[in-house]
């Protein structure tokens, strides 16, 4: 592509592996442009880019997800790891004790807790500030 002659060298120093990803690139965008959506495209990729947004790590040579970004997917997936175990004692049958097996229990009233009644629980415990394993120090 006649486009590519010459643009090797791109304007932070490193330059294209081969003309021909100079060329695929420069197609992709000629492509884009005949849709109408060039416009679109830069702007979206302008946003994209902006160091303000934090959607990609300022500080890596490709397009990798901003350092935040991959901080809060592990959160999320910490939090959702603990919201299925909760889920999990929630809904044990009240019978697990017999069964064997984790199940969910208060004491010193020893009562084994399940559905709603886990809930309340943990509410109440939560609004009194009881930090867990409070009651076993």
């Amino acid at each position: 592509m006649a486009l590519c002659r010459g643009m090797t060298k791109m304007q932070n120093g490193s330059t294209w592996k081969k003309k021909a990803d100079c060329a695929k690139a420069l197609g992709i965008v000629l492509g884009i442009f005949e849709t109408g959506a060039l416009f679109r495209v830069v702007f979206g990729m302008h946003t994209l880019l902006d160091p303000n947004n934090r959607v990609v790590n300022p500080d890596s040579d490709t397009l990798e997800l901003h350092p935040d970004i991959d901080r809060v997917q592990k959160q999320h997936n910490e939090l959702h790891r603990d919201a299925m175990r909760y889920r999990y004692l929630r809904g044990r049958d009240l019978d697990a004790i017999s069964h064997g097996g984790v199940f969910a229990g208060m004491t010193p009233v020893n009562v084994i807790l399940a559905g709603d009644d886990l809930d309340a629980e943990i509410d109440a415990a939560m609004t009194l500030n009881v930090e867990p394993n409070e009651t076993e120090r």
